[in-house]
């Protein structure tokens, strides 16, 4: 079993991000990501739930899981 390190870096330019490569003189592998949603809620949500924002319904603003 491998542990996980999940760092979420919401809304950084990739011209920007230079400075945030120390994680990789520690051992961590940098990955290319994509979001389903161009928001941070539903596109938190999705990341940890593996759902689309129609499938978990947070995607309005003022809708939220309850």
């Amino acid at each position: 079993m491998e542990n996980i390190a999940l760092i979420v870096l919401d809304a950084v330019r990739w011209d920007y991000s230079a400075p945030l490569d120390w994680p990789s003189s520690w051992g961590f592998e940098k990955y290319e990501a994509w979001t389903t949603a161009p928001w941070t809620p539903p596109a938190h949500v999705s990341t940890f739930t593996g759902l689309y924002p129609s499938e978990h319904e947070v995607h309005e603003p003022g809708r939220w899981i309850g």
